[in-house]
């Protein structure tokens, strides 16, 4: 079974890709200098997303007096980062979903641990690196799309790797390396590359579970280690977790790059609980 990482980049290149707009989207949210008239003239452009926009822009959750008819009126309503967070999720929800007959896994989950991992990221962002929030913030969501690109690449692989890891305890990035020589960050990496993201993002996704590889400058290995910091918070939330020595036992690499007592520990997973709850319910209209 074992391959080399290059041999994924020709089935990279085929990889059914999300639409156009999506991809801009995606873009445009992990640009911290995006202007908001070129977002609004994206999501203008594209029928189903304008509609899909406005709908949520109308709903109870926002409760605004007057019906909103177009995108300038919807940021007012919602909010630019509310916005930008909508789009995300319209543009990649059903790409997360999509049926795929060969593997047997829970694809539902791993969009939930998306969405969560993008809330701790942009949490811990606004206080530690808050020029970039937004950049957070998609490195979160899309910070296991190699899974997605693998699934439907190397599906029997991929599928063989879901049972392997599950039996043996091992987590799933672990089993990819032993099996494979390379893991889905290393093929997330690859697929941002080819959708123009950028490189510090492309980075936060490739590093995620080593984030002692990589090799750059310390703004960069900054980003690198809160987006190691919070994919480990969202599976603490996840899986529910009791203490910190247990979330060092998932990954003792915690320890190398953070240093919390238990009562800081505590107090960070209070914040960043209290987060995620507040933003859940406005996650669920997206899904209405």
């Amino acid at each position: 079974m074992t391959q080399h990482i290059n041999e994924q980049d020709t089935q990279i290149d085929a990889l059914d890709l999300p639409s156009e707009t999506a991809l801009r989207i995606l873009q445009l949210c992990a640009d911290v200098e995006t202007p908001v008239s070129r977002m609004v003239n994206v999501l203008s452009a594209d029928q189903s997303f304008f509609s899909q926009v406005l709908r949520i822009a109308n709903s109870s959750y926002f409760n605004y007096p007057k019906v909103v008819h177009n995108i300038d009126r919807a940021i007012i309503v919602m909010g630019f980062s509310n916005l930008k967070e909508v789009a995300l999720s319209i543009a990649f929800r059903p790409f997360f979903l999509e049926e795929n007959p060969n593997v047997k896994f829970n694809f539902r989950s791993l969009w939930n641990h998306a969405t969560l991992s993008a809330i701790v990221a942009k949490h811990l962002a606004d206080k530690y690196d808050p020029d970039y929030a937004d950049m957070y913030y998609v490195a979160g969501l899309v910070h296991d799309i190699g899974k997605i690109a693998a699934s439907r690449n190397i599906p029997r692989d991929f599928y063989f790797l879901v049972e392997k890891a599950g039996k043996s305890r091992k987590r799933f990035h672990q089993a990819e390396r032993e099996y494979l020589n390379f893991h889905h960050g290393d093929i997330g990496s690859k697929v941002l590359d080819r959708w123009q993201l950028p490189p510090a993002l492309i980075n936060m996704v490739r590093y995620h579970h080593y984030p002692e590889e990589f090799s750059g400058d310390a703004e960069d290995g900054r980003k690198v280690h809160l987006m190691f910091l919070s994919n480990l918070l969202a599976h603490f939330i996840h899986h529910e977790l009791d203490n910190l020595d247990e979330l060092i036992a998932m990954d003792p690499k915690l320890e190398d790059y953070f240093t919390l007592n238990s009562a800081e520990f505590k107090e960070l997973i209070q914040e960043v609980t209290r987060t995620a709850e507040k933003r859940h319910s406005f996650l669920e209209i997206h899904q209405l």
